[in-house]
């Protein structure tokens, strides 16, 4: 079967085709010719037996298109900071308490968690440095989830994104001096 250009299918289509609906062929085919010399994409008609998809021109080769911009020379914002913060933090915390569970459950010895807490406990930076990275991820992500849970049921703190940013900067805050109080003080 010979390969027929959309010429050839509007031709076939029109014979058949009363005075209105080939005056509508004849636009969408106008409209295809521009765009394919625009662009290289042909928009298709729907009767057309096999489509040209998207990512094809006539040839069958890819059209040369600008990418979008990549990630490292995008900005985020900092709602978007700390959205992705918040479901970091709650999949850390789940790993790690995993983990744990995996340890005391099939890690050998009974002793196996006491072992590493009387160990963390003998060296002072150790326990410091352990209860910071452990309260640090649980605070944050404590307050990032009443934040989200009071913008569920209130709708309040939304109106603009200084707001959001604000209380962005209050949640780092209070992560910040919350964890070093349960860090140095409890």
């Amino acid at each position: 079967q010979e390969s027929r250009g959309l010429g050839d299918v509007y031709k076939r289509q029109v014979s058949t085709q009363s005075t209105g609906e080939v005056v509508g062929m004849l636009r969408l085919l106008a409209r295809n010719k521009k765009l394919l010399r625009r662009t290289n994409k042909i928009v298709p008609a729907p009767s057309v037996i096999a489509p040209i998809t998207s990512r094809q021109t006539r040839t069958g080769t890819k059209p040369k298109r600008p990418t979008s911009p990549h990630l490292t020379i995008y900005r985020f914002p900092l709602p978007a900071i700390t959205s992705i913060t918040h479901r970091f933090t709650g999949v850390a915390m789940s790993g790690g308490f995993i983990a744990l569970g995996a340890v005391s459950l099939f890690g050998g010895p009974t002793t196996a968690v006491p072992a590493m807490v009387a160990a963390i406990k003998s060296s002072s930076i150790l326990l410091t440095l352990t209860k910071f990275f452990i309260s640090s991820p649980m605070i944050y992500h404590w307050l990032t989830g009443v934040r989200h849970l009071y913008w569920d049921y209130t709708a309040k703190g939304l109106e603009s994104l200084d707001a959001v940013d604000r209380s962005s900067y209050v949640i780092i805050g209070s992560t910040v001096v919350l964890s070093l109080i349960f860090t140095f003080f409890i």
